[in-house]
């Protein structure tokens, strides 16, 4: 009955929506760049690692600034980083790129959990949990099915995913004034 609970289950499948390129990317990476399956691992540790630079990163700034600001922020910075993609072409730019990404989409994640953490009423917190992960799971397979059907179906490139991915992305930003403002106008630390 949360309406603020669902309010941010809807902006979690907004910002994951996007056609997703995860299933794309790793054909570019092994078909079009030859990269090895190593490597290909490696990026995956070296977005890890810079994703929990971006956790360091958000813990800092959710202290000085308000939700409805980070959120904000954090849906320019994942558009932003995504489009780096486009300068995806060697080795030494994909472990580049998958830093900048792994802090990116941090930094677009970690202010959804603190808006469902917020919107999940007292007393009901794995529940709020398990709604917002179900939500999470369910979109981001369907986003990264979505990816691949318009790469494989309707001819879009690697590329051209990055701009639609991007661009939608970006597009969540006529959603955050939607949101309660009991929810996103502290800090963390009030």
């Amino acid at each position: 009955r949360s309406r603020t609970l669902w309010a941010a289950a809807g902006l979690v499948v907004l910002v994951i929506a996007s056609p997703g390129f995860n299933t794309p990317l790793l054909y570019f990476q092994r078909d079009t760049l030859g990269f090895s399956k190593q490597f290909i691992g490696n990026l995956g540790l070296i977005s890890a690692l810079f994703g929990m630079l971006g956790a360091l990163i958000y813990g800092l700034a959710c202290r000085r600034f308000g939700l409805r600001t980070l959120l904000t922020l954090s849906i320019i910075v994942h558009a932003g980083g995504t489009l780096v993609y486009l300068l995806y072409r060697t080795p030494s730019s994909a472990i580049v790129i998958t830093a900048v990404e792994g802090i990116a989409q941090t930094m677009a994640v970690l202010p959804l959990y603190d808006l469902a953490a917020r919107a999940t009423p007292r007393g009901s917190e794995a529940l709020g949990y398990c709604i917002m992960m179900s939500v999470w799971n369910f979109t981001f397979g369907l986003s990264d099915w979505f990816g691949s059907l318009l790469m494989a179906r309707y001819g879009l490139n690697f590329k051209d995913l990055v701009w639609v991915n991007s661009g939608t992305t970006a597009a969540v930003l006529l959603a955050i004034p939607f949101l309660p403002r009991a929810l996103t106008d502290k800090k963390d630390a009030e």
